[in-house]
């Protein structure tokens, strides 16, 4: 799996449409920041139906109608491998200066865990992940973001993490973080520049999907 040629080369940001929970005004919206639109396995047909073609649709194909894509004239990308999602597939495969996901939150729990696996095992590829009012990211070694006083930011770690911040209500100075330990899920801005940054270890953010365009001109900066 590591070995895969990358089949996207992009220096575009680049909207990525999964088969899981999503609406079209969701995807509009992602596309208006990042108009180059690639689908994971079965979210070709999600795509189709909305009457938005992607470029190509990756995965192992189990999903996706494939008689449609080829009367679309969409191009299908098989990979065989059945230790990896559908999702990290396509991260595998995509170099961009990221990628926006759409239809990888709600629905099925343990797909959920999966996509957060997914951006810890390939946190080289920037990605952000919009959907069921949230926005969720592999936080980069520091991010900065503006945000008014009481705005939800979660962090949960994905390994045993140790963070520093500013801004934030209670801050992560001198705490470790473990998914089985210590987690920072609930916390909120104090109002203002919120600074978190990682010292070790792998954390996810969360925050209300109203702030998708301020995440994403973090990653682009």
């Amino acid at each position: 799996m590591n070995n895969l040629i990358r089949i996207v080369e992009s220096v575009e940001i680049v909207a990525l449409l999964g088969g899981g929970a999503s609406e079209k005004s969701e995807l509009l919206r992602v596309l208006a920041l990042a108009p180059r639109l690639f689908c994971a396995d079965g979210g070709g047909n999600i795509a189709l139906e909305w009457g938005l073609p992607p470029e190509k649709v990756i995965g192992d194909l189990d999903s996706v109608d494939l008689g449609k894509m080829e009367f679309a004239g969409i191009e299908t990308v098989f990979i065989a491998d059945q230790n990896s999602t559908d999702f990290e597939k396509c991260l595998r495969v995509i170099s961009a200066p990221l990628i926006i996901g759409v239809g990888f939150l709600g629905g099925r729990l343990d797909h959920q865990l999966a996509v957060l696996n997914a951006l810890a095992r390939n946190a080289t590829q920037p990605v952000v992940i919009v959907g069921q009012g949230e926005v969720c990211f592999l936080c980069p070694p520091e991010f900065t973001l503006a945000l008014p006083k009481n705005t939800r930011f979660s962090l949960f770690p994905l390994a045993e993490s140790r963070c520093e911040s500013t801004g934030l209500i209670w801050p992560l100075d001198g705490l470790t973080l473990s998914p089985t330990g210590q987690i920072a899920t609930s916390n909120a801005a104090l109002g203002g520049v919120l600074q978190i940054r990682v010292l070790s270890g792998a954390v996810v953010c969360i925050l209300p999907d109203r702030y998708l365009e301020d995440v994403v001109s973090v990653f682009i900066d």
